[in-house]
């Protein structure tokens, strides 16, 4: 019998976490920390740009700085390397309105800097860019193997810290950027004076192609820093904000206040009010005492929390910090951060550590709790320090080792094993013992360990050492499954297959192991009896299997009640061993034509969204095979969902968007806006499943005549009865 190609590549893709995600206790990764700290900083570059100078010719005295030769190579190979292709053509609109999606003068600015380093304006365009890509995720890749492997994409690839404390006479800022740059963007990194009748008026740092300034200070006046956010949302949206509604790199808004804004104040409400195209946090200080704040910036909406305020957003606040300083990651200051990219609870302990209370508050304190670890880390690229009412700044960048400690999968010793089993009316079948059939087919028992893990014992488990062997693995496994024929399936399955997936890493140095477990099952299908036309054993097999299917819907129920009660694994072996993984269960068909059909008994929430299966519809028998009538009904469902869903929160967003409970807010028309487009796609969607179902069926898509309701057997109603009213069990395959 075939693999279930969704299975196939489910086993294969289970690799990948061994590959690239270590484990997630980096923080406590004493190597990690030894390597971090004793990292030597590197000097950086100080560059001037006239602003008296037309815009067109400011950035034209790079044509002939040395140390830029290799600047087209490096950032063409990293704009490669983090920039989705299918992106570019939105590139290629803003640099056609470039008047539009950036401030005038800046969007000339780019072109000089297009000119001066021989780099096209789409090139220059998505190094304006690049600090937005850290707001797509995220991602466990080469790049980010040593750091944590969360798993929901919190804060993007960076783990940046800001820092403004409050000496009484003087404000402080520190600034980690954690980027992983140095390799490309990293050399290219400078401070820039900006002059205008031949004085400073303010300094930044930023990347070279960059109009904007990732931290700068303006001199007697204020300083101001940006940080990634952890609900950022993706790049695409972030380009559309530019291109369809205006705002603004939030860079290059730093840059602008910096330029235009005269005190503390003032900047404070030009950087809350600006739209943005993503959200980020914005760490400013100004020059007196008590002018300092975090913002924390949605695309149109600011929420701001002050020194010596009591708590952030008028709520509990969590991690309480003395009001004379604020830390911030990447989380939001009223929101717990989760445990695995904990920076600021030491932060905050470093901080009250190295300036004693706030008694000591200068460049070397500081400093100290910038390179202190964790807030100082192996993703750190640069670290900055200033003072805008004394003029200081001190930068400083790390150049990463290349010892394999910092490298990745060197640093750990990792072990796949793969076990494979059938649940056959209700006896665990080993279907990896050597071909013995006598051996095979002997029933292994269930036991529940101590730490709540479920093991089946004497079940053989084999280490695969690359995808090969686990795809030979599960075909090995899958010629010894029990099938069958019947009315309606010529190799019909009559158990449920279990793939079970180990993955054991091994820390090389701390000789810490870490365990994971990836089970996936392909459930055999609920029977009509009548339909199927099974006799004697294969009806034995059939009720079987409809009672596994009622156990599950029973834990499902459970489940959805959020824990209340006890979730009865224990009345059936399939519940059983899927105990530790059901939350993460993967249920699979082989049929093309029953992808729609297979994942409802196990995830869908019919309570919320009733769903009820008839026959095909076709004009003609779909024996199995995708049935166009009913692919068309569910384009229609799924575009219905999005015009639902877009008034949904339409209506969520017109009750609470305006002059809401939270009066730190006010309204956000980009949240309306973009709803609608789902409205449009929504109609769009059910047009096009509505003609496609017409198609299918001849003109009757959703004509369908009631059906006379077939007579069950006894045994086979009782087990079907029991099932939790809110499942329909739909087979897995035909």
């Amino acid at each position: 019998m075939a693999i279930p190609m969704a299975l196939r590549s489910a086993a294969v893709f289970a690799l990948a976490p061994a590959l690239v995600c270590p484990a997630w206790g980096w923080i406590n990764d004493e190597t990690l920390r030894a390597e971090t700290l004793a990292a030597v900083p590197g000097s950086v570059k100080r560059l001037q740009v006239d602003l008296d100078l037309e815009p067109l010719h400011r950035w034209d005295f790079l044509s002939h700085e040395p140390g830029f030769e290799a600047y087209h190579s490096e950032v063409t190979q990293y704009l490669e390397k983090y920039i989705p292709a299918h992106l570019l053509p939105m590139v290629d609109d803003i640099t056609k309105h470039m008047e539009k999606a950036y401030y005038a003068d800046y969007a000339q600015e780019m072109q000089s800097l297009s000119s001066a380093l021989n780099i096209s304006l789409g090139e220059i365009v998505l190094v304006n860019l690049v600090y937005q890509v850290e707001q797509i995720g995220t991602a466990c890749n080469k790049v980010n193997t040593t750091g944590p492997c969360p798993p929901a994409a919190p804060a993007g690839p960076g783990l940046c810290s800001g820092l403004v404390a409050d000496a009484g006479d003087a404000l402080w800022q520190g600034r980690n950027l954690d980027w992983d740059l140095d390799k490309a963007l990293l050399p290219f990194v400078v401070e820039v004076d900006y002059l205008s009748k031949g004085q400073t008026v303010f300094r930044g740092v930023q990347v070279v192609g960059m109009i904007g300034v990732l931290h700068g200070m303006a001199m007697g006046k204020f300083s101001v820093q940006i940080n990634a956010r952890d609900r950022g949302g993706s790049l695409a949206k972030n380009l559309l904000e530019e291109l369809l509604l205006g705002g603004k790199t939030p860079t290059h808004v730093i840059r602008k206040a910096l330029e235009q804004e005269a005190t503390f104040s003032d900047a404070e409400q030009f950087l809350s009010s600006e739209r943005l195209a993503n959200p980020v946090y914005f760490i400013l200080s100004g020059v007196q005492h008590g002018e300092g704040a975090i913002l924390t910036r949605q695309r149109q909406r600011c929420d701001a929390w002050h020194l010596f305020e009591t708590n952030p957003k008028d709520s509990k606040q969590v991690n309480p910090q003395p009001g004379w300083f604020r830390l911030q990651t990447n989380y939001d200051p009223w929101e717990q951060v989760p445990k695995y990219d904990d920076r600021r609870t030491p932060g905050v302990r470093n901080t009250e550590k190295f300036c004693k209370g706030g008694a000591s508050v200068n460049e070397d304190t500081v400093l100290s709790v910038m390179t202190a670890w964790p807030t100082k880390n192996h993703h750190t690229d640069i670290t900055s320090v200033m003072c805008a009412r004394t003029g200081q700044m001190k930068t400083m960048l790390w150049m990463k080792t290349t010892s394999p400690h910092l490298m990745g999968s060197d640093r750990f010793e990792y072990t796949v094993v793969g076990s494979m089993l059938e649940l056959y009316c209700n006896a665990v079948v080993d279907l990896l013992s050597k071909g013995n059939p006598s051996q095979s087919k002997a029933k292994l028992n269930i036991r529940q360990e101590k730490n709540g893990n479920v093991a089946v014992e004497g079940l053989t488990e084999e280490e695969c050492k690359n995808a090969d062997e686990l795809t030979n693995l599960l075909e090995r496994g899958n010629e010894q499954r029990t099938v069958a024929a019947t009315a309606m399936n010529s190799e019909s399955s009559r158990s449920h297959l279990i793939l079970i997936i180990k993955i054991i890493s091994v820390n090389k140095e701390t000789k810490e192991v870490l365990k994971g477990k990836m089970l996936m099952c392909d459930l055999a299908g609920s029977e009509r009896l009548k339909r199927s036309e099974v006799t004697d054993h294969q009806q034995t097999e059939a009720i079987a299997i409809n009672k596994s299917l009622t156990a599950l819907g029973d834990v499902i129920e459970a489940l959805t009640k959020g824990g209340k009660g006890v979730v009865p694994y224990r009345n059936h072996k399939l519940t059983l061993l899927m105990q530790d993984s059901l939350d993460v269960d993967l249920s699979i068909s082989k049929g093309s034509g029953r992808i729609q059909d297979t994942p409802s008994p196990i995830f869908a929430d019919l309570r919320a969204m009733p769903v009820t299966c008839g026959d095909c519809c076709c004009s003609k028998d779909c024996n199995g095979e995708e049935c166009g009538c009913k692919c068309g009904e569910s384009i229609a469902t799924l575009g219905a969902f999005f015009i639902v869903a877009a008034a949904a929160f339409w209506i969520v967003g017109l009750l609470f968007g305006w002059n809401g409970p939270d009066t730190h807010f006010q309204s956000d028309l980009t949240y309306h806006q973009f709803n609608m487009f789902w409205f449009y796609l929504g109609f769009i969607t059910v047009a096009f499943g509505v003609l496609y179902a017409i198609y299918a069926r001849g003109g009757k898509a959703f004509a369908r005549e009631p059906e006379a309701e077939e007579e069950t057997p006894t045994e086979e109603k009782s087990a079907l009865a029991a099932a939790p009213t809110p499942y329909v069990m739909l087979p897995a395959e035909p």
